[in-house]
């Protein structure tokens, strides 16, 4: 189903009735003010919202549009990060909620038909985070101090500096020190257009950060306690150029090149000499064999007077 279709249509669970629909296509999208900011950091274009009714009993479901999937995957963690109620379920550039006593398989059922089986790919940086010891639906992404408030509050955006445009993911770790004790703790990488600015930002971070370090255009932070474990995780993060090596043009090479050229200019000449020698040759054959159709008339010619 197109993009904007599924949320102006907003398909109703099977068995349910509709009772009301509001579709909210400008911002604020009839939101709160700081939940407005942070859909607006994600690229939030649609928000679609019905209440449906069964056997008196009221469940209300929402689509929120983004611009792509990265966005969708953001707001998702957002939601999840300030408690929203409900069930939420990100897919393509679609965020699903629900809230109400609507069954898992008529959920299931519900975002299958709105959105699809087959999620998107996970932003390239949430990838970056390791997966040992993460806390289950913990991963959040965000682009704007908003969005960065609600997931690593302990992070100042000045510190960030979103004026240099930093892409953020987060996720929250759980370990067992060495003693036997369960501590938890934060991962953050900033990524960062160049590297000469994650160097500029580095010093900042790591003022508020337990741990911070750089890795190419990333900046890796932690905060929570320091044991050998959380050392591992926050090694584990490293920035992997992707470079494509092509073999130099030999010094050897250039003498060929240049007899290449010469012999394709001597090939063009000759093309030219035989085009017109065809030519001229054609039409005084077919001025001998027909004298009266292709006469040559040598005193038709135009000629300047130059004197």
């Amino acid at each position: 189903m197109p993009l904007t279709a599924a949320a102006r249509a907003l398909p109703a669970p099977p068995g349910w009735k509709r009772a009301q629909h509001k579709i909210y296509s400008r911002a604020p999208w009839a939101l709160a003010p700081r939940l407005a900011a942070a859909m607006r950091e994600y690229g939030l274009e649609l928000r679609s919202a019905a209440t449906f009714r069964r056997a008196g009993r009221a469940v209300d479901l929402q689509i929120w549009t983004f611009a792509d999937s990265r966005g969708a995957y953001g707001a998702q963690s957002y939601l999840r990060a300030i408690h929203a109620p409900g069930r939420i379920l990100a897919r393509q550039r679609w965020v699903l909620q629900a809230q109400g006593p609507l069954p898992p398989g008529e959920w299931r059922r519900w975002t299958g038909r709105v959105a699809g089986r087959a999620p998107a790919p996970l932003p390239l940086l949430w990838q970056q985070l390791p997966r040992r010891h993460q806390v289950a639906r913990s991963a959040g992404y965000a682009e704007g101090p908003v969005g960065l408030a609600a997931l690593a509050p302990w992070l100042p955006s000045r510190a960030v500096n979103f004026a240099m445009d930093p892409l953020i993911a987060t996720a929250r770790y759980r370990l067992r020190g060495a003693d036997g004790r369960v501590v938890s703790g934060e991962l953050v990488i900033l990524s960062y257009p160049t590297l000469q600015i994650a160097a500029t930002q580095l010093r900042p971070i790591r003022a508020a950060a337990a741990l911070a370090r750089r890795s190419g255009p990333f900046v890796v932070a932690w905060h929570g306690a320091v044991v050998p474990e959380a050392r591992t995780v926050f090694g584990a993060v490293h920035y992997r150029a992707i470079v494509t090596w092509s073999p130099p043009i030999g010094v050897g090479s250039l003498p060929g090149l240049i007899l290449t050229i010469f012999v394709l200019i001597g090939f063009i000449a000759a093309v030219c000499l035989a085009a017109g020698l065809f030519a001229g040759g054609l039409r005084v054959l077919l001025a001998k064999w027909f004298p009266r159709r292709f006469a040559l008339h040598p005193d038709h010619l135009i000629r300047l007077n130059l004197q």
